[in-house]
């Protein structure tokens, strides 16, 4: 959190309500540094990074189903090189190890600040110009 406490100014960080920083968390350091992952669909990768989440993760085919539709359904274009794509989104959300794995993406962790990502951040739904 020392980023998030140059970027905010300690004093007000350490004034923030739980969710309040849950957002700031999943807009500073989330959304911020994932912002320079991908050069082209940042739109797309922010919300498939949504998507992963809300769904818990997903499994290598889900993923690639999921992109095709996902870019499909909110017309931000389908990519170039859907695999590329997807393994920069997995390097940004790995799975957790547990025994019965099968994600191949994982979800933004804590669950506190992916559900900040998700429903609040501009980096999930109404993105400025990137």
């Amino acid at each position: 959190y020392t980023t998030l406490f140059r970027s905010t100014g300690s004093g007000r960080a350490l004034t923030l309500s739980r969710t309040d920083l849950a957002f700031e968390v999943a807009e500073t350091l989330v959304a911020g540094r994932m912002r320079d992952s991908v050069k082209d669909h940042r739109r797309l990768f922010f919300h498939m990074a949504a998507f992963a989440t809300l769904c818990g993760g997903l499994t290598y085919d889900e993923a690639c189903a999921a992109l095709e539709s996902e870019a499909d359904a909110t017309k931000l274009g389908r990519v170039g090189d859907p695999e590329n794509f997807l393994k920069k989104l997995q390097a940004w959300l790995p799975p957790v190890a547990k025994p019965e794995q099968t994600d191949w993406i994982g979800s933004i962790q804590p669950d506190v600040v992916g559900e900040a990502f998700v429903l609040g951040s501009k980096a999930a739904s109404n993105l400025p110009d990137l």
